[in-house]
């Protein structure tokens, strides 16, 4: 079980992992730390991250005026503000809902809807990010 245990001192402040996107557009530059899995990054296959077997979770930190470009998932996403503000933009049909956050909201985003998230307060946004995994994967 020890293999199930991660360490905010082990984790490594990744800010290579959305790299495509930040030469696209500068402001979406971001880090993230890996937990369980690798949530939507690129970076499928870290070693250091627990092995995920129902949900990715990982903290995105966004600096100020910076964002998550707009795309979606084919599982659930969930939000949980650890610090800062954040703005998330929901897109279903032809509805448009935008939510502010605060330190300990949470948006839960079903699957397959658009959204995107800004940060356009003073500071840094610490945002805990859990993606469902699909198909679940038993633990061996």
């Amino acid at each position: 079980m020890r293999e199930r245990v991660a360490r905010y001192g082990d984790r490594r402040e990744d800010w290579e992992v959305f790299g495509s996107e930040t030469k696209l557009e500068p402001n979406y530059a971001r880090s993230q730390r890996r937990y369980i899995g690798a949530s939507g990054s690129v970076s499928h296959d870290d070693p250091n991250s627990i092995r995920p077997t129902a949900f990715t979770m990982s903290i995105q930190t966004i600096p100020a005026g910076n964002r998550i470009p707009v795309h979606q998932h084919e599982t659930e996403e969930t939000f949980f503000v650890l610090g800062g503000d954040c703005t998330v933009k929901l897109f279903r049909e032809d509805e448009t809902v935008t939510v502010t956050l605060k330190k300990w909201d949470l948006v839960s985003i079903p699957a397959s809807v658009w959204h995107d998230v800004s940060n356009d307060g003073t500071g840094s946004c610490a945002l805990q990010t859990l993606l469902s995994q699909c198909p679940i994967t038993p633990v061996s």
